[in-house]
């Protein structure tokens, strides 16, 4: 059987947009990462839905720029003088132990065994050598579909008989699982969804048990991983380490309160009036969980001043561990601060 044909840089082209949809979820990983990583980076501060909605944004937007600029890549690729043979009229002939490439001006012969992917898309066979070069080959150069399946299933023959002469095993690219995906696990939270996904394709697509075992100790890598942060995260000795930064934001925040009163003549009823009228101003006390029931610092105003402390690791007000800020030296002289005896 042969078959002949002329590639041009659309062709190219229209291969990769296929090619890039065919790989889709490997590329929504890897802007999933980007965009995850860019949000945590700079969102921390935004409530989870907002996080969320860019996220998702993200992710389209570097899922289409990604396409963009690879497609750039395949133009650039695909123009200059060292790419004409990828446009020349070529001629494929399958023969018993070799497929025969004949150009205008020579001919080239490619054993089976020297063929490492054969794989298809919508529109094009491509044929990816142990050499790194490629043959693209357009289906609609042939004159019928099963003219098409009968050109792919005498490359397979041949491969077949070439595979199973040298392991006894064959496993064509598009059958065969991607384990290095399972890296991705190593990747908090994005890991757990990548394990989610090889497991299933483990155990319904593939039927693969290390896939399957691979997908699985991703999901329990996130697990574990977020287990430890909370647990830790909630701990009393965590909380502890916390005390000197306690005590600076403190120290800081009376600082606000004092201008603030400057500033409207009297002191805050509570600390988010604080918030409300400075955003860069932190009241959460880093020694509490953020699950607790009052994370922020206690404050409390009098006629005559204010109480503001910190109710330390423990989290309960008026023991031993209670922080209290240390009263800055303020232009105006005596502050409103209070500190209260045990």
């Amino acid at each position: 059987m042969e078959i002949e044909f002329q590639n041009t840089q659309d062709t190219y082209i229209q291969f990769f947009k296929e090619s890039y949809k065919k790989h889709a979820l490997k590329s929504l990983l890897f802007v999933g990462f980007i965009s995850y990583f860019l949000v945590s980076l700079f969102l921390e501060k935004y409530a989870v839905p907002i996080q969320l909605i860019v996220l998702v944004l993200l992710c389209i937007a570097l899922f289409f720029v990604l396409r963009y600029v690879l497609l750039l890549f395949v133009k650039q690729k695909t123009t200059g003088s060292n790419v004409l043979q990828r446009f020349q009229q070529k001629r494929i002939t399958i023969l018993a132990d070799h497929l025969l490439i004949e150009y205008s001006n020579k001919t080239q012969k490619i054993s089976y065994a020297n063929i490492k992917v054969l794989e298809q898309t919508f529109s094009f066979i491509h044929l990816i050598l142990n050499t790194k070069s490629s043959y693209l080959i357009p289906k609609g150069v042939f004159t019928s579909e099963n003219e098409c399946n009968s050109f792919i299933g005498a490359i397979h023959k041949n491969l077949i008989q070439i595979k199973i002469e040298k392991n006894g095993n064959l496993r064509w690219a598009s059958d065969r699982p991607n384990y290095k995906l399972g890296f991705l696990g190593f990747i908090p939270l994005i890991g757990g969804i990548v394990g989610v996904i090889l497991f299933i394709e483990g155990v319904f697509k593939y039927k693969d048990r290390k896939l399957i075992f691979i997908g699985i100790a991703d999901i329990m890598f996130t697990v574990i991983v977020y287990s430890f942060l909370y647990f830790f995260g909630n701990s009393f000795f965590s909380r502890k380490q916390f005390a000197d930064i306690s005590q600076n934001q403190l120290n800081s925040l009376v600082e606000n309160i004092e201008f603030y009163k400057l500033k409207y003549g009297d002191y805050p009823d509570s600390l988010q009036q604080i918030s409300n009228d400075n955003t860069t101003v932190s009241i959460f006390d880093p020694t509490q969980s953020p699950r607790g029931t009052n994370p922020n610092f206690r404050y409390q105003k009098f006629d005559d001043g204010y109480y503001l402390f910190s109710a330390g690791p423990d989290e309960k007000p008026n023991t031993d561990d209670d922080i209290f800020p240390v009263p800055p030296i303020m232009k105006s002289g005596k502050i409103g601060l209070l500190i209260p005896r045990h």
